[in-house]
């Protein structure tokens, strides 16, 4: 239940240009793991029984786990991508304002 609604929320949130689709695509995806996970249990034994853990709950803790650091990780490469724009655009910004200064003597 709670993954439908996440799900939904998800949804309006890039319908109402309030989250870019790039970076919802993961907890989209994310969601529509759950989604499938609670339709059908099956899939969270054999997901289990592949990865040679015995009970299925801390096989999909482990998922979990891992899409949780995979969105961290994604989030981290954008942070340094704005970090590193904002840098360049501060410093074009000066050197403009330089040449402002320079052909205002």
């Amino acid at each position: 239940m709670f993954s439908l609604l996440a799900l939904l929320l998800l949804i309006t949130l890039v319908r109402k240009y309030r989250l870019e689709l790039k970076y919802a695509l993961l907890w989209i995806g994310l969601s529509v793991l759950f989604i499938v996970l609670a339709i059908c249990p099956y899939l969270s034994f054999l997901i289990a029984y592949l990865l040679g853990i015995k009970t299925p709950s801390n096989a999909i803790y482990l998922l979990g786990i891992i899409s949780l650091l995979m969105i961290t990780f994604s989030m981290t490469i954008s942070l340094s991508r704005m970090s590193n724009s904002i840098k360049d655009l501060t410093q074009e910004l000066g050197l403009l304002r330089k040449k402002v200064e320079d052909n205002e003597k």
